[in-house]
This record gives C-alpha cells, structure tokens and sequence, in this order.
C-alpha cells in the first residue's frame, strides 16, 4: 500500500526534498523510473536523481503464483541446471531478492562538481504488450516497440549498438518473443556480444533494470 516507502528512506536519510514516488510495473519498473527521472532531467526540473528498485517477492505468495504459472524452475535438486535462458533445456527462472540504485544527473552539472560518470543515458522506450497478463506477445510486439522507441529517442540505428544486455527470464514463452524481437526487421542488431545476466543472478523483478545497467558498465571503477 505504501510503495514508495523505500525511495521515503533514502529520502529522509540524505535530506532529499524533491519528488518521491514509486513506479510499479514489475520488471520494467526501474526501466520506468530512470525514463522519468530521465525527462525530469531534460525538462529542467531537477539536476540530479536517486533512481532505483527493491524486491523482496521470496514469500508465500510470490512463490505460490509464479509457481502457478509454471515460471518457476523445478530443479530444487540440480540448481546448476536451473535458470539457463534460451537452452532449448530451461524450465524457468529462480527467484530472488535484491536492491539496486544509480544517480541520474544532468551532464554539465555532474562535470562541474566533478563527478566520474559511468555511463551516459542516451534514450529510452515504453510500451505495453497489450495482450495477456503474464504471456507475452507471440512474436514479442510489446518489446519490439519498446526498442524501436528508444532507438528513435536516442537517435541511433541498431548498427551502432555494440552490446545487448537481454532480459532472459529462461521461460519457453519469454525467451522466444525477445529473442523474435533481437532478429526482426527494425530492431535486428545482427552479430553483436548478447548478455544474460540471469544465469549468473535470480530473478531480481523491480530491480531488473538496475541490474542490468551495473552488469554492463565497465568494472575497472
């Protein structure tokens, strides 16, 4: 009921006084949150933001309705074999817990206070499948109008993309929608290094995107 209570720590922790909310849209939800954070920057209406996402669904009814679903990987008695995005073997994902957060900053004011940036926020994309609930779009239409958009925000074509950081849930329905999307038409980036950082992680959920962004930076700082 009270989904901004962990932005409202922080918050009253650092005497940060400017907006304070929550964006709730499972994985996307950090995604959701940088893209605000993004264009508040851009509007002029902030210089900088604390942007991030917590999880904490390793609980009854998250197990229980993941598991209903058949999202959940079986294979309690050979964890090594479970969550392997797009193995013609996987079975599901493992499910996790997890906090991360980033600080979005205007450019000219992060170089004036002299701050070591790690990365640049060049555009972003939104879109919904509108199809199922949980099922994703056949032939991954939500995700590939998420990617034209941040294509044309950024300003970019996919043959300057040198690095793709994928959402890989190890699901049969999941992986073959994105991996549709990676090889379609405007959103095809050919042969590119692809990463999954799910074999290596659990399923994070409004951490995702956090996740992502920490595994793709550079790891010399």
């Amino acid at each position: 009921m009270i989904a901004d209570i962990t932005p409202g720590h922080i918050s009253m922790e650092y005497g940060l006084m400017g907006a304070n909310y929550a964006t709730v849209s499972a994985c996307a939800s950090s995604t959701n949150a940088i893209i605000d954070a993004a264009i508040q920057i851009q509007l002029g209406k902030l210089d900088a933001c604390v942007v991030g996402g917590s999880e904490a669904a390793v609980v009854e009814a998250g197990i229980g309705g993941f598991n209903a679903m058949h999202a959940l990987s079986t294979r309690n008695e050979s964890p090594e074999t479970a969550s392997r995005p797009f193995d013609k073997t996987r079975d599901g994902f493992v499910l996790g817990e997890g906090a991360g957060a980033i600080i979005l900053e205007e450019y000219e004011h992060a170089k004036a206070r002299g701050a070591k940036i790690l990365a640049e926020f060049a555009g972003g994309g939104l879109s919904a499948d509108a199809y199922h609930m949980t099922a994703p779009h056949p032939e991954g239409l939500g995700a590939y109008n998420v990617m034209k958009f941040a294509l044309q925000d950024a300003g970019i074509e996919p043959a300057d993309i040198d690095h793709i950081n994928m959402h890989g849930t190890s699901t049969p329905l999941g992986d073959i929608a994105e991996n549709a999307v990676m090889l379609s038409g405007e959103t095809s980036v050919g042969q590119y290094p692809v990463e999954v950082v799910r074999k290596m992680t659990k399923i994070l959920q409004t951490v995702e995107d956090d996740e992502h962004i920490a595994y793709s930076l550079p790891l010399d700082w």
